[in-house]
């Protein structure tokens, strides 16, 4: 089981698929770098939790493929943040907008 430092749902993943918690802290491997993480599950170095916006592309490709359609909340989120003054800028608007629809 592979997971980045910055994703602690396994446990909660195990409980949705009636698993123990203590048996997937018992095999995983962390990783720092999100995208290492996906390069190891591409190698075909284990199954991934990952964030999907982070893997959206590598599924579309086909380098990757979902074990089950379960998705995990996260218990923190996420914030677009620019210099002041910036946010009226029309590239931070169409960014914004694009990041937004994803």
């Amino acid at each position: 089981m592979l997971h980045d430092t910055f994703n602690t749902g396994w446990e909660s993943w195990a409980e949705q698929v009636g698993l123990s918690g203590e048996q997937i802290i018992a095999q995983n491997i962390k990783y720092v770098d999100s995208a290492v993480l996906l390069e190891a599950a591409i190698d075909g170095q284990g199954a991934a939790l990952a964030r999907h916006l982070l893997a959206a592309r590598d599924l579309e490709k086909g380098r990757l493929v979902r074990l089950d359609e379960s998705a995990i909340p996260l218990d923190r989120g996420l914030f677009f943040v620019c210099r002041p003054g910036d946010q009226e800028r029309v590239p931070v608007r169409i960014f914004k907008k694009w990041l937004l629809s994803i």
